[in-house]
């Protein structure tokens, strides 16, 4: 399976990490300005710090 985001989802993925975008607000970017699978990546994959 591919893991690569798009530029889109690396900028929304870094937003959410910072707490400035809900994944409410992400969602309703697909499949508009993000594929499914950057929004599935991005949701899915554990964060790196704990």
């Amino acid at each position: 399976m591919n893991n690569e985001l798009t530029d889109m989802g690396k900028y929304l993925q870094y937003e959410y990490q910072q707490g400035e975008m809900s994944k409410e607000l992400i969602q309703s970017y697909v499949p508009f300005m993000i594929p499914q699978h950057d929004f599935d990546i991005i949701f899915n994959q554990p964060t790196p710090q704990q």
